[in-house]
């Protein structure tokens, strides 16, 4: 949290120097939106995932950056920021479900607790698209998508212009073979997704 202090603090002096409101202007939340979105299409199409399995169970941990410019105080000659919140991304997993066909089951992160178990975070989820999807096949991938490491630090200021933003983010990916209930097969990879000012997805490569 302290890294988003010291960034947001030099985003919201720089801001004032230049008399805007750079958050309003600058952290253009339809392009953060979409490009989230683009980034997690990128991931469930890769060549790890794609035509391994006719079904897959997808579950990311999907959430917001937001700033309460209330929070601010004068110390020093400088400006900082006293809060950075974390909240539900409400977005972006709508966005997903409308992308993919229905042998795609997108959920967002179901429970809020850290350390529930795989396997029981698991069987909620299948739980939970059988009930409401008649979705009752035997045999299916489940992946796990978790926060980027950077918690989209890099996204948010890239596109804003920031001169600490980087064009890429690095996001955990977890993947699971499921036959008949019992996990056959599991492996973790970590991508390494870059972007472009516009938004656009330039390439999604697994790090070494």
């Amino acid at each position: 949290m302290k890294i988003y202090t010291i960034l947001f603090s030099l985003l919201l002096f720089s801001s004032i120097l230049q008399g805007q409101n750079c958050y309003n202007k600058c952290l253009n939340r339809k392009l953060i939106d979409s490009t989230k979105a683009e980034i997690y299409k990128s991931i469930l199409l890769s060549k790890e995932i794609k035509n391994q399995n006719e079904s897959y169970l997808i579950n990311i941990e999907t959430f917001d950056l937001d700033i309460d410019l209330n929070k601010i105080f004068f110390l020093d000659n400088v400006f900082f920021y006293d809060r950075i919140k974390e909240q539900k991304d409400s977005i972006t997993v709508k966005k997903l479900i409308k992308i993919f066909p229905d042998n795609y089951k997108i959920y967002e992160e179901l429970n809020e607790r850290k350390y529930i178990e795989y396997d029981q975070r698991r069987k909620m989820l299948q739980e939970s698209f059988s009930k409401y999807n008649d979705w009752n096949d035997s045999n299916y991938m489940y992946v796990k998508i978790y926060k980027p490491l950077t918690n989209w630090i890099n996204l948010y200021f890239y596109l804003s212009s920031v001169a600490e933003g980087k064009p890429y983010e690095i996001i955990p990916v977890m993947y699971s073979s499921i036959k008949n209930n019992e996990e056959i097969e599991r492996k973790y990879m970590l991508y390494e997704v870059r972007f472009t000012k516009e938004g656009e997805i330039k390439s999604v490569k697994v790090v070494n």
